[in-house]
């Protein structure tokens, strides 16, 4: 699975990157599409399809790859809840949402929707990570891809189907990322981390 998705991601590729020169003229003079060179110091410092630096370490249940609750589910539904993936110890993703986030027409007298539609505009100009695809409205768990949230039927925006209480369990997309490919030593695996395929430069990348 993990040389898939490594096949995927273009990991391959670049594993088999060749040594970096920024002794070219022109590499000097202007900036590189993808970053590399830009300091010439740190040639890699803000380049394109590298992972991203963590502020704190990343914790998953089995300490490579599996999101927190995902292994504990697995086990409840085989011993006390049958036929459902869907319930971990943790509460689900849109719960917390729901819970915490609450939406409010706030008057702005200061401030136009361009100060917030800027700042959008440098953060995808400053990194942004690419990710798997996923069946729209699926509930079918791949966990190296795909962990759809499953959506409460009382739920106020996303319940019961159109309204039709007959209509099964819904569940939101959830795509994974990909993985970074230089997450570990060669041979060994995770902790997962997460890629950005564009520069960290505001350059329009």
């Amino acid at each position: 699975e993990t040389a898939a998705i490594y096949e995927e991601s273009g990991c391959l590729e670049f594993l088999t990157e060749p040594g970096l020169d920024c002794s070219d003229p022109a590499v000097r003079k202007y900036r590189t599409a993808n970053g590399v060179c830009n300091n010439l110091e740190n040639p890699l410092f803000g380049s394109a399809e590298r992972k991203f630096r963590r502020i704190i370490p990343a914790y998953y249940e089995d300490g490579v790859a599996q999101l927190r609750g995902t292994m504990q589910s697995m086990i409840l539904s085989v011993s006390v809840l049958p036929h459902d993936p869907f319930r971990p110890p943790y509460p689900s993703a849109r719960l917390v949402s729901e819970g915490v986030v609450r939406d409010r027409v706030v008057e702005e007298t200061r401030f136009s929707h361009i100060i917030m539609q800027w700042g959008q505009f440098l953060d995808h100009d400053l990194a942004h990570t690419p990710s798997f695809t996923c069946s729209e409205r699926t509930c079918t768990i791949e966990t190296d891809t795909c962990v759809p949230i499953r959506i409460p039927s009382d739920d106020p925006v996303f319940g019961t189907r159109f309204g039709d209480p007959t209509a099964g369990p819904v569940c939101h997309p959830f795509a994974r990322s990909f993985p970074a490919c230089d997450s570990s030593p060669p041979g060994q695996l995770g902790p997962r981390e997460q890629i950005t395929d564009i520069t960290s430069w505001i350059d329009g990348s």
